[in-house]
């Protein structure tokens, strides 16, 4: 009966925190399970989420994750209470509490659909526990938790306990099996080794070469980005992940606002920006950083993007910037412009073809007295008679206009869109089509035929709406009066269900 005695434990502790009826109900459920001790094949593993592997080797001041993975196996699962050790001189854990006291590890992954009812630490120990009314089988994550090492070599494992003197007893409830001890997989750590440029902690990251280009808007640029990792001695350091994003000029890397690329033998990494579509001089700026060292400072390139000769281009940009990249938070609608410059060219008419992810954005009717969806909203540039504007098979858009004589040059808006975003993603894209097959084919055209352009499709980096602040780190430190924190103070902004919202002024 230690599981029982362990849950009554459990109880007692969390009845000053939780209110009556909520803890009620999740002990009477845990009491109505009939409860046995006894081995099963229920599997949980401790592993790194990068390579599913029961073993992960880190450096000196590397924060990193660690997932606990459970395989049932076929059983229905109810419910685990699971109890981990560590070493706390060698690892730090990392908060990932919504700022209540004391530290939670933890950070559920959803596999029974749950929240943790217990999930603290104590000393060198983890705790985490959840129940569902509604079992589950099969194999996922259960949670995720960061720690961060603080020693500079060695070894050490993150281990489940099986402790009944002190009634730590790492169980899963198996319907009709009551609460079993499962098989578990320790997780080995290694801190520094790794052959030539391993081993050794990063405290360095410095440009090497391709700063200040110039190019031409929207081709990729001459020479690469380099960076190199370098350890206090000035050491180069291998297989560090070094992240590149693009923050200004609309350009991008590889079709994407950013690439994670990581260090060779020499401790260096590259990557290859592709201009905007925008001309200025050092408009284009990319950021280099290293998302596991984060105190480690990041170094942003810079480069010009110079006009093309006669290439008219079609543009999808965010009004407020002028930029390909948008971004935004769930929720809140947003416009999206499609800009031309003509490049010299005398233009009568457009048929454009659009289209983008359902999943992330939907549409908004401009006219919505109108029958349909008509997703546009005309621009002032061509100053003809739109013939069509609508939504197609939810997810293309079509908007043609045509001059009723003459022609137009310069650069303007030709229409404006509207659109409202559903989800988080890192990045998702509203296109123009070009698909010859189903006939979507975006053309440019004067009285003597089609136009030969180029298009900048936009990139649209949906964040989670900020409704709550996190505490990540830093909170407990004591420090004589007027001295400096040794360490900073971290904080997270968060939507309710977890997901991280960027671009959030915290004061």
């Amino acid at each position: 009966m230690n599981a029982m005695s362990q849950w009554l434990k459990f109880t007692r502790a969390g009845a000053r925190k939780m209110k009556g009826k909520f803890f009620l109900t999740v002990s009477i459920i845990w009491l109505l399970i009939t409860v046995t001790w006894a081995w099963g094949e229920v599997e949980l593993k401790l592993v790194d989420p990068t390579t599913s592997q029961s073993s992960i080797q880190v450096s000196k001041g590397q924060s990193f994750d660690i997932s606990l993975v459970i395989d049932t196996h076929g059983a229905s699962v109810n419910g685990y209470q699971i109890f981990l050790t560590f070493d706390s001189s060698i690892f730090e854990v990392q908060d990932k509490g919504p700022g209540t006291p004391g530290i939670q590890p933890f950070e559920s992954s959803g596999f029974l659909g749950s929240q943790p009812v217990i999930n603290r630490l104590v000393d060198n120990h983890m705790d985490y526990s959840e129940i569902s009314l509604s079992p589950k089988s099969g194999s996922g994550e259960v949670a995720r938790f960061t720690l961060k090492a603080l020693a500079s070599s060695g070894s050490a494992q993150i281990t489940f306990d099986f402790d009944s003197s002190s009634h730590r007893e790492t169980g899963v409830s198996v319907v009709d099996n009551g609460v079993i001890a499962p098989q578990v997989t320790n997780l080995s750590i290694t801190i520094g080794g790794g052959g030539d440029g391993g081993g050794s902690t990063p405290e360095q990251l410095v440009k090497i070469s391709g700063d200040n280009q110039s190019g031409t808007v929207g081709k990729a640029l001459q020479n690469p980005f380099v960076v190199q990792v370098l350890d206090a001695e000035g050491n180069p350091v291998s297989d560090v992940q070094v992240r590149f994003d693009v923050l200004s000029g609309g350009g991008n890397i590889g079709g994407s606002s950013y690439k994670v690329v990581s260090t060779d033998s020499s401790g260096k990494a590259q990557v290859i920006l592709t201009l905007g579509p925008t001309s200025g001089s050092l408009n284009n700026s990319v950021r280099a950083s290293l998302p596991d060292y984060p105190d480690v400072p990041p170094v942003t390139f810079y480069a010009s993007a110079q006009s093309s000769p006669s290439q008219l281009t079609l543009s999808i940009v965010d009004p407020n910037t002028g930029e390909p990249t948008a971004r935004v938070r769930v929720g809140e609608p947003f416009s999206l412009q499609i800009r031309v410059d003509t490049a010299g060219e005398g233009v009568s008419e457009v048929k454009l073809y659009l289209t983008y992810d359902r999943r992330y954005l939907t549409v908004q009717d401009q006219f919505p007295t109108l029958p349909g969806v008509q997703p546009f909203q005309k621009g002032a540039f061509l100053g003809g008679f739109v013939n069509t504007n609508v939504l197609q098979d939810d997810n293309h858009l079509v908007y043609i206009e045509r001059r009723a004589g003459g022609t137009r040059s310069g650069s303007g808006v030709i229409a404006t869109m509207s659109f409202t975003a559903l989800k988080p993603t890192s990045e998702t894209h509203v296109s123009f089509e070009m698909d010859s097959s189903s006939g979507r084919v975006t053309t440019v055209k004067n009285p003597s035929g089609s136009l030969s352009f180029t298009t900048f499709d936009a990139t649209v980096i949906v964040s989670a709406k900020a409704e709550k602040l996190v505490i990540v780190s830093g909170n407990g430190q004591k420090v004589p009066v007027g001295e400096s924190f040794p360490k900073p103070l971290v904080v997270a902004a968060r939507d309710l269900s977890g997901n991280p919202a960027a671009n959030v002024s915290i004061r």
